[in-house]
């Protein structure tokens, strides 16, 4: 009562409470719940109750909700929070996706659980499954004992190490030896080893997914279940507020973890409450007794309460570690006084020995009045077989040693009580593992001592604290670990008799033990009220008398545990004593139960057919999953329900005909029973029946010939219907590849072909399959352009692409798009879209292997000039599209690369025949008007020309090149002109510009130099200029160049000379910056060629020094264009004195002064036809070299440098005035100090 009361004062919590057997605390949690629950004024959270035993729970349930109401009465109001009661394997289901519950939703033989019992089996070398045995050598050692080897599995190798996850959990011996402290190792670092490699590798293949079994193990254990948890908990898994967990010794490492994952509280925040109070009472209460660890762990309470206080601490930084100490339960309500006190007295043994500590029980029940009857021993004979006859006669016997042939330990253990072998026919034979759940008023414990004599432990009674008194040596700890086994299962045999224990022993097992343990107690005075041992002699026939009354409990005990454990080995006990109480229906039932729960579910059914027809079809309807001939079985009449017989026939039926009239009924029959189907789902064993049936199904309807669409459809939206949601979910994969492929088919002829195919692309990449041809038709049918063509290159499918192509001809397109439709033209041999389409992607091979197409088909006249000339600004387009960074370099590179391969080699000119290529190099230079970087060209002219001096140099073929790109580009600009049109002048602005710049350098002046000079000047770039060594002194221009390239000197000037009137200078101020670039050049280049005559006026010496007269008329219409309209004016004029001075030919001069009057007129027109604008009279416009007056102002602008000057009239105060020398420099302004400037308002 005090400990229930701290505990609902919050005290004492969390908590971790000991009860030994018989203590009473199932029944203290019981009415801790009860009172929780009543007290609870919260609705919105669940409070957990958690023990391993259904039965156990369903008792719990029933007493905690009827105190729960009385309590409620009481206190007058009724308790909100809600209750959850769950063993661990149902909360650890409710924790995962559908999908991952179902490996584990049967904990059972037949579902797959592998518990203790099986896994002996296996390691022994039996077992249904001859793939799934242990054959290692090891298997027939002594070392290799199923307990210790369980015990190294389950708690060290995979339940020890919860904080990592992936292959880094399994605790390798070298981690088992650095990590585990001293103290807490139970078994040696070589038997460790020993188990890490030879019997891990053989059960990680049994239990855990990976490539070893195709991630699809044969079995689980419960491990592998709270690894599940851990790894995969659900985002909606449920929470709860109070955690009360029963027989937590039974619990890994791995499923406490993953039961504290699941408070609510680590949800939430909680760091400002830690800082206010220091420590939270969460309300956690774990309880449990280490003395009934049966199948070994290595629980301990010290790390139940850390590693509880390191999950406080994990979420709660700021919380103090808490120490959570252990409340000790200390009566035994359960056992009679003298069974109690030896229960204690092993206890006492078991503490001074090993070193564990803990509290011996105090007695609840009244005294003996005789003691001495409690406790029987019972001498055996071993020549009499005693114990034959006894198991014969039905007596419950518990010993510690399996009835297993094949272990060593066993055979000696059973010769040791006459039998020449192993017994295998007493289910009434079982061991402490077998009976921990189990109660009975008498009990019989047989051969511990005889076991004893045989573990080599008769120095037991000499340790203390697990050292040897005698040698004062440490005890070994394989020694140890088989005494604490060894008192563990004797503690549990013992304490399960409530009123009357025998003890059933040979002489020399007697002699090996029981009496050294008399002798031990009174040595070290423990005789006393709390721990005794004191019994009396008894005789066979009184032990067979007193079971022959009990068996009619002990079968149904059994009954309950089978049913709980889901035992074979306890439907076969059960049915046994039933048959010995005469109840043959009830032994017949649960024999059919024990073969159930082996999973041999069609011969269960079959047992159980004339005994529970209802169970007999349910099992039957389970069986066909596996087993074909269960179907025949569900055709009888009896069967129950209805549909069950009738599913049975029609899929019999299909199988035997395979029509499409037996699908259509089967199916139709179906899609009636989708309720019951729905239903099912959440019942593993009848849903793999129908999942099976259903997946049947699916594959007739694809399979069977001439099955309408209509039956198709039903059976699509059957299995869509009734499929799994969740991905995990074992057929998961095989449902969504039937129904792929079901309406993959369907999609073809139907008008809702597009959502057809979008719904089977999903099926098959919900199912991971997406490596083939029809998944790829699928995408490519519901995707819409132009995310299909990636699909339809997959299958391949290049007459669709191209379809596709055509059909949306504005839509632009990336990178690996126009790769696809590029691909695809050329294998459809549409060469001129292929070009346009790999052209910036795959350029090299737009080059080497389209374009080679392409000239075939223009001389064959299938595509002509103009046409190339549409395929250049489509593939400009496109290309630009890109976005590419260096697109403009690129594309110009690209250009390039086409005339080489295309412009015949310099020692093939004459031999040539040149049929079309001067039209291919014009629409390929026509590509440069579109956009172009003449740095691109100049820097491989460049380079050629570097190679010049050798005899293999390509700079003959690089300067024709540049010949014939100007040459084309002068014929193209003369096209453009006519056209005359804005976007046509523009291209041909660029296509000047760019053939300037192959020619000609521009470059700032330097800032002393710019004074009435433009801000640019021109070079010959070293290319075109003769080299120094060749170069004679002169002022002739033409001399200075490659006599190779004089006349592509003088068709570049014409590019620009031969437009139209002002053709530049009139788009000066457009948005274009073309326009600005090439008024810059033309200006620069205009002044220095116009420099250059002034020049060989003065200079000019002999013939040779001066130019033809071709040239200057050249250079005089190329002046004509530039900004500075003067400058052509001088240029005709001093040309005419040049004349004049070297007596040219009167012809030439009559030319030059129809050059001079001509200008001179259009230069008077401009003058008088410049618009004043209106309502500004204060403006005045002026050209350099003039001066004019307004009624207050007298500009002149200065004819030998860009200045102007002001002067305010009547005063002629002066303010000069001179542009920035830099683009983005200010404006020079000088005032006479008369003179007062506000602003200035400059307006450009």
């Amino acid at each position: 009562m005090h400990t229930l009361e701290s505990l609902l004062s919050k005290c004492q919590l969390p908590a971790v409470i000991e009860g030994r057997a018989g203590s009473g605390k199932s029944t203290l949690l019981i009415y801790y719940t009860a009172e929780r629950l009543a007290q609870s004024s919260v609705s919105s959270v669940q409070a957990l109750f958690l023990t391993q035993s259904e039965g156990l729970l369903k008792k719990a349930k029933e007493l905690i909700v009827n105190i729960r109401e009385r309590l409620c009465q009481e206190y007058g109001e009724r308790g909100n929070m809600e209750m959850a009661f769950r063993t661990y394997h149902k909360f650890a289901l409710d924790q995962l996706p559908a999908g991952r519950q179902e490996r584990f939703a049967d904990r059972s033989q037949r579902g797959g659980w592998l518990d203790f019992a099986q896994f002996s089996e296996l390691l022994r070398g039996r077992g249904s499954r001859a793939a799934d045995i242990f054959r290692h050598p090891f298997g027939r050692s002594r070392d290799c004992n199923p307990e210790i080897v369980w015990f190294i599995l389950r708690s060290y190798i995979k339940g020890y190490k919860i904080g990592e996850r992936g292959e880094d959990r399994w605790m390798s011996p070298d981690e088992y030896e650095e990590e585990v402290p001293a103290g807490d190792r139970q078994v040696s670092v070589e038997l460790y080893r020993q188990v890490w490699d030879c019997v891990w590798p053989w059960y990680k293949r049994l239990t855990v997914p990976g490539r070893e079994n195709d991630e699809n193990p044969p079995y689980w254990d419960d491990l592998d279940l709270a690894w599940e948890v851990l790894e995969h908990r659900r985002s909606d898994a449920p929470t709860y507020a109070v955690l009360i967990c029963d027989e937590v010794q039974d619990l890994t490492r791995v499923e406490l973890a993953s039961l504290l994952a699941a408070l609510v509280w680590t949800r939430y925040d909680l760091a400002e409450l830690v800082r206010q109070y220091r420590s939270l009472p969460l309300p956690i209460i774990l309880a449990g007794d280490a003395h009934q660890t049966i199948n070994p762990s290595c629980f301990r309470w010290q790390r139940v309460s850390a590693d509880l206080a390191q999950a406080l601490v994990q979420h709660l930084p700021h919380l103090q570690r808490p120490s959570i100490p252990r409340l000790e339960l200390a009566y035994n309500y359960r056992n009679a006084q003298s069974i109690a006190q030896l229960c204690n007295a092993a206890q006492h043994l078991r503490q001074h020995t090993l070193g564990v500590r803990s509290r011996l029980q105090e007695l609840w029940r009244m005294r003996d009045s005789q003691p001495n009857q409690r406790i029987r021993r019972l001498v055996l004979r071993p020549g009499n077989s005693d114990l034959q006859g006894l198991l014969e006669e039905g007596v419950l016997a518990i010993g510690p040693v399996e009835d297993d042939p094949e272990l060593e330990g066993g055979r000696a253990f059973w010769q040791a009580f006459g039998f020449s072998e192993t017994p295998k026919d007493f289910p009434n034979y079982v061991t402490p593992a077998e009976i921990k759940g189990l109660e009975q008023d008498y009990v019989a414990v047989v051969g511990f001592g005889v076991l004893f004599s045989q573990l080599g432990l008769p120095d037991l009674w000499n340790w203390k604290d697990a050292n040897d008194t005698i040698s004062r040596m440490p005890v070994a700890e394989a020694r140890r670990f088989l005494a604490e086994f060894f008192l563990n299962r004797l503690y549990v045999a013992v304490s399960r008799a409530r009123e009357q224990l025998w003890i059933l022993e040979t002489e020399e097992g007697w002699r090996s033990f029981w009496e050294p343990l008399l002798c031990w107690l009174q040595r070290h005075n423990v005789n006393d009220a709390q721990s005794c041992f004191v019994y009396s002699d008894g005789d066979l026939d009184e032990l067979i008398s007193v079971f022959k009354g009990r068996w009619l409990p002990l079968a149904q005990e059994f009954e309950r545990l089978a049913d709980d454990q889901k035992s074979p080995e306890h439907a076969e006990r059960s049915a046994y004593y039933y048959q010995r109480c005469e109840k043959v229906v009830d032994a017949s039932r649960m024999q059919a139960w024990k073969l159930y729960y082996e999973g041999k579910t069609l011969e269960a059914a079959k047992a159980m057919q004339d005994i529970d027809k209802d169970r007999a079809s349910m099992w039957f309807w389970e069986a066909a999953a596996d087993q074909p001939e269960a179907w025949k079985e569900l055709r009888q009449p009896w069967i129950r329900p209805d549909w069950r017989r009738v599913t049975a026939q029609r899929y019999l039926e299909l199988q035997a005909n395979r029509t499409s009239h037996q699908l259509k009924e089967l199916v139709e029959h179906l899609v009636g029973l989708e309720e019951v189907i729905h239903k099912a789902q959440s019942q593993p064993e009848a849903w793999r029946t129908w999942e099976q049936l259903l997946l049947y199904t699916l594959e007739q309807s694809l399979r069977l010939p001439d099955v309408p669409d209509t039956l198709k459809e039903s059976a699509y939206q059957l299995g869509r219907s009734l499929c799994p949601q969740d991905a995990t979910a074992r057929q998961y994969k095989r449902w969504q590849e039937l129904l792929a492929q079901l309406i993959f088919n369907l999609a073809r002829p139907s008008p809702a072909a597009h959502n057809y195919y979008r719904l089977a692309a999903q099926h098959w990449e919900n199912a991971g399959n997406t490596a083939h041809r029809d998944y790829y038709v699928a995408k490519a049918e519901s995707s819409n352009y132009p995310e299909c063509l990636r699909w339809w290159e997959s299958v391949p499918d290049w007459s669709r692409i191209m379809q596709e192509y055509d059909r949306h001809p504005n839509v632009p397109l990336g990178v690996e798009d126009r790769r696809r439709v590029g691909r695809a033209a050329e294998t459809k041999q549409r060469y001129s879209t292929a070009f346009a389409m790999l052209a910036g992607v795959e350029s090299e091979r737009a080059i080497n292997q389209i374009w080679p197409h392409i000239l075939a088909e223009i001389q064959k006249g299938g595509v002509t000039a103009r046409q190339l000339w549409s395929l250049m600004q489509q593939l400009h387009d496109g290309w630009q599209q890109l976005g590419q960074p260096d697109f403009v370099r690129d594309w110009t590179n690209f250009i390039l690369d086409l005339i080489i391969s295309t412009a015949p080699k310099e020692c093939e000119q004459e031999n040539r025949e040149f049929d079309k290529t001067q039209e291919v190099l014009r629409g390929l230079v026509y590509g440069f008007s579109l956009d172009s970087d003449p740095d691109a060209v100049r820097h491989r002219f460049r380079g050629s020309w570097e190679t010049r001096v050798y005899t293999d140099s390509n700079w003959p073929d690089f300067r024709g090149y540049l010949r014939q790109i100007v040459q084309h580009a002068l014929a193209i600009n003369q096209q453009l002109w006519q056209v005359g049109d804005e976007l046509s002048h523009v291209r041909a602005a660029r296509l000047a510009w760019f053939v300037l710049g192959l020619l000609w350098r521009f470059e700032r002046r330097p800032q002393e130099d710019r004074q009435a000079v433009p801000i640019l000047r021109s070079e010959l770039l070293e290319y075109v200029v003769l080299p120094a060594e060749q170069a004679k002194p002169t002022v002739n221009y033409l001399q200075s160049i490659d006599s190779e390239l004089h006349q592509t000197v003088m068709l570049a000037l014409r590019c620009v000379g031969d437009g139209p009137n002002d053709w530049v200078r009139q788009h000066e101020n457009t948005l274009d910056s073309i326009w600005r670039d090439l008024n810059d050049w033309v200006e620069a280049l205009a002044y220095d060629l116009a420099e250059n005559l002034t020049d060989t006026l003065g200079a000019a010496q002999t013939a040779a020094d001066i130019a033809p007269l071709e040239w200057w008329l050249t250079v005089g219409r190329f002046a004509e264009q530039a900004r500075f309209r003067r400058r052509a004016l001088d240029f005709y004029e001093n040309l005419d004195r040049l004349a004049e001075e070297h007596n040219w030919p009167m012809s030439q001069r009559q030319q030059i002064q129809m050059r001079l009057q001509a200008y001179e007129e259009r230069y008077r027109r401009w003058r008088e036809q410049r618009p004043e604008r209106p309502g500004r009279e204060d403006i005045i416009y002026v050209n350099p070299g003039e001066r004019r007056s307004s009624r207050w102002l007298e500009v002149a602008s200065l004819l030998e440098r860009p200045e102007a000057v002001l002067r305010v009239l009547p005063d002629l105060y002066q303010v000069r005035f001179q542009p920035p020398t830099e683009p983005d420099g200010q404006l020079y302004i000088r005032p006479d100090p008369e003179v007062k400037l506000v602003g200035p308002e400059v307006v450009g």
